[in-house]
């Protein structure tokens, strides 16, 4: 009887061990699993192949530690837009002043709400220096001498240091010795359940040796100073990616993001793009 009993309680002992033992698998598994899907929710690892250029081949390897906020985000964006400039009569909203997203909800495109109590006592005259004085101009908007017409505002320009003083959030790296800062990192979902990934590099890649990376066929070659990479990828991570060294910057207003303009006609530069 009472060795029936002893028998009794290790049985119990073994079984209660047993489901702690299992209920602690589960919970690291479903730890582990948690912490793999924050990491790839915060970065990506990708390779690519040059191609379409004067040599190509080159391994490109890309480390995004981070996606771009939205604030981040909207500084980019932000930058090809025209600044305000002066209203168009007593009441009226400033010109170049509208809302790309509807964000005030007047819808896309609609004038920004502007406060009657700056319309009806507009501030005082700025000294000439600050109005378009060749210290105070803001980059993307060139200087003009007093009593002439404002220059014409240059989104390229304005986009450059805007992406110079955006924080880096990732690494581009080819066959050149130095790598090049991503300032801009983008990453969306498609319709088929690929993904459609936009970088910016604060450098044109290419920069150290551009006869490596000169586009082929040399047709609508762009010179700017910074380089954004526009990848789409299918359910498999694998995919392709063309670039701004043969095709213009745009704003994809339904995506609220940088990218490029007429995608479909642009050669890819980046072949066998995969995780």
């Amino acid at each position: 009887m009472i060795s029936n009993m002893r028998i009794g309680r290790k049985l119990g002992s073994a079984v209660a061990f047993g489901g702690l033992a299992m209920l602690l698998v589960v919970t690291s598994s479903e730890a582990q699993q948690g912490s793999q899907t924050q990491t790839a929710a915060t970065g990506i690892k990708l390779t690519a192949t040059s191609a379409n250029v004067a040599h190509p081949g080159d391994t490109i390897k890309i480390t995004v530690s981070r996606w771009s906020s939205d604030e981040e985000r909207n500084a980019i964006i932000g930058a090809m837009n025209p600044p305000p400039r002066g209203g168009r009569g007593r009441g009226a909203a400033p010109a170049d002043r509208t809302d790309p997203f509807g964000t005030f909800g007047g819808g896309r495109g609609a004038a920004l709400p502007v406060d009657p109590a700056a319309v009806d006592n507009p501030p005082a005259a700025a000294p000439a220096a600050a109005r378009g004085g060749a210290r105070g101009a803001p980059r993307g908007l060139p200087s003009s001498r007093a009593g002439e017409a404002p220059a014409p505002f240059d989104p390229i320009a304005s986009l450059t240091e805007a992406i110079s003083k955006a924080p880096t959030v990732g690494y581009l790296w080819t066959q050149e010795n130095l790598g090049y800062s991503i300032k801009y990192a983008f990453r969306a979902a498609t319709a088929d359940g690929g993904e459609r990934i936009i970088l910016i590099t604060d450098r044109r890649i290419g920069a150290f040796i551009q006869e490596v990376w000169k586009p082929v066929p040399a047709t609508n070659i762009t010179d700017y100073k910074f380089t954004v990479v526009e990848m789409k990828l299918d359910p498999k991570g694998l995919g392709e990616g063309k670039t701004s060294l043969n095709a213009k910057v745009t704003v994809d207003t339904a995506a609220k993001t940088l990218a490029l303009e007429n995608y479909a006609a642009t050669s890819a530069i980046f072949k066998n793009v995969k995780k």
